[in-house]
């Protein structure tokens, strides 16, 4: 029976969300301490990780974390919704702005105040949010988060997901640093929520850059409308150590794997060798557990099976060995799904030149000179071929550059993209050389006026600042 308990989704908040998984799971939790709980918190943060690099993301990995976020707040006595908007009141709690410039201020506030008159500040943003916003719920902090830290989205377009997911672990880290201060006296238990904060507003804002149009609300109701997603029930049935493998193999699976193959070895006594070898992989990895073993006997499965279908469909259909053949190469599929994609290293560069393609002339000028000097550089008009993945390959020439040299002229400053490209070289500390051309460094934006800036008529001195950064 469905759960009616999600019938108003307007009345639905944060804080509903994790009473709803203190009903569902509290009688199992109540045997789990601190410790344990954190556990499955790191364990699914790793799998979430896992699943946003490989790009297999599912909203599962997503709203397993944060379930265990509010189990650990909820051991703690912790509302989660209150330490996340005490933390993140639409303001970055560094700088204090509703668009974070920590990257101009150092993690200091833009207007001079004195550090205590932060805290009052901050109360006051809380205050107001609390009382503004009626119903908060994943949605609205995810804009909340979003919105104060813009800067991510050009982050992971150009250096990947890679720094969002050591930012979430190290949070996690951060979460078990506060718990031991606080068990020893040393930290308020408050300092314990802004960690466990902290981790969400990560989390939230990974799902906001991978899905800005989703409801991840929508998503986690879908997922608990039936109470414990393994059980389906409300409160949970499952045994202390119950949950499904996100990574490692399930053997439960190999077991059936292991029963069809000797089904499948009575029925098909043209094939019993090929697979009584089989059979015995299966035997020998049931009985020692080992992954590395049970992947290859299942990539073998997969190779061998999939011969032996194709030759009794050519043969004359047999229905019942196509069935069960049918039920390993599925189970087999499912299992090496788990194997994670190779990355292949990227070509690195000296200098990654950024300009508008109205000023290609000009760009053609600068490529042309370092070139001549043994440079290598990046130019999009020389390095991208027809056909190409256009986008990766300016971000992977951007993050393997030593310097982003950016054509400032008059077509450049207001270029979408242009932006986007120098504020994710800021961004990654990557440095940025202005080179003007028809333009001052007083037209700069404020956050490039803080490098040093050359004449476009002056090329030589991109050679010496080359050297100084190497």
């Amino acid at each position: 029976m469905k759960n009616n308990v999600f019938k108003d989704y307007t009345e639905i908040d944060m804080s509903f969300y994790q009473k709803y998984i203190d009903d569902v799971y509290s009688v199992i939790n109540k045997k789990r301490d601190f410790e344990h709980l954190y556990c499955y918190l790191d364990r699914t943060v790793g799998y979430l990780g896992k699943s946003v690099i490989t790009k297999t993301q599912v909203d599962k990995a997503f709203i397993l974390p944060i379930s265990w976020l509010f189990s650990v707040s909820t051991k703690l006595k912790i509302n989660l919704q209150d330490a996340f908007l005490r933390k993140y009141p639409g303001i970055c709690p560094y700088c204090l702005e509703s668009q974070c410039v920590c990257f101009k201020t150092s993690k200091n506030p833009l207007k001079a105040m004195p550090a205590y008159k932060m805290g009052q500040e901050m109360s006051f943003k809380y205050e107001t949010m609390r009382n503004t916003e009626k119903i908060f719920n994943f949605d609205k902090a995810i804009k909340n988060v979003t919105e104060i830290y813009s800067v991510n989205e050009a982050i992971w377009h150009f250096a990947g997901a890679w720094h969002h997911i050591a930012k979430i672990h190290e949070e996690i880290a951060e979460i078990h640093e506060a718990y031991s201060s606080y068990k020893k006296g040393e930290k308020p238990l408050e300092a314990v929520g802004e960690e466990i904060a902290d981790v969400l507003a990560w989390i939230l804002g990974v799902w906001g850059i991978l899905h800005p149009n989703r409801s991840l609300d929508d998503a986690f109701i879908d997922y608990y409308f039936e109470g414990c997603s393994l059980c389906k029930s409300s409160p949970c049935q499952c045994e202390l150590y119950d949950s499904r493998p996100d990574s490692l193999i399930d053997f439960r699976q190999l077991n059936i794997v292991k029963e069809n193959l000797d089904a499948l070895a009575t029925i098909l006594p043209t094939y019993q060798e090929d697979i009584s070898e089989l059979i015995k992989s299966y035997d020998y990895v049931l009985k020692k557990q080992s992954i590395p073993i049970a992947k290859v006997s299942v990539s073998q499965t997969k190779d061998k099976l999939g011969k032996i279908k194709e030759l009794i469909s050519t043969n004359g259909v047999d229905e019942t060995s196509l069935a069960i053949i049918n039920t390993i190469l599925d189970i087999s599929e499912t299992i090496l799904r788990l194997e994670e994609p190779k990355s292949v290293k990227a070509e690195e560069y000296d200098i990654f030149l950024s300009y508008s393609s109205i000023d290609k002339d000009e760009a053609r000028k600068l490529e042309s000179f370092l070139s001549k000097k043994r440079i290598k550089v990046f130019s999009s008009e020389k390095e991208l071929v027809p056909g190409s993945k256009w986008e990766l390959d300016i971000k992977n020439a951007l993050t393997n550059s030593k310097l982003v040299c950016l054509l400032a002229t008059p077509n450049s400053l207001n270029s979408e993209w242009v932006t986007t490209e120098w504020g994710a070289a800021w961004a990654l500390d990557i440095r940025i050389l202005p080179i003007l051309l028809n333009c001052s460094t007083q037209d700069l934006p404020e956050r490039l006026r803080a490098y040093q800036a050359i004449d476009f008529h002056n090329m030589d001195k991109i050679i010496e600042i080359l050297k100084k950064r190497v």
